[in-house]
């Protein structure tokens, strides 16, 4: 794991999935950059895909971004 995950661990659940949403911001920005990583580079995803995932990589029934 980079630092950068190390950094969220906190915030993610056993299985990599982020469980909370942080509050301090600068913690806001490491779990995007995370999520980010999720999605491949150059692609254009549908919305669906887009929604199918971030709901993948969550584990509440709500929208954070």
């Amino acid at each position: 794991m980079s630092k950068k995950e190390n950094d969220i661990t906190r915030f993610l659940d056993e299985e990599g999935r982020i469980k909370k949403y942080p509050a301090k911001e600068s913690n806001k920005r490491l779990v995007i950059e995370y999520l980010s990583g999720k999605f491949e580079e150059n692609r254009i995803y549908s919305e669906k895909e887009v929604n199918a995932i971030i709901n993948k990589w969550h584990t509440f029934n709500d929208y954070f971004i």
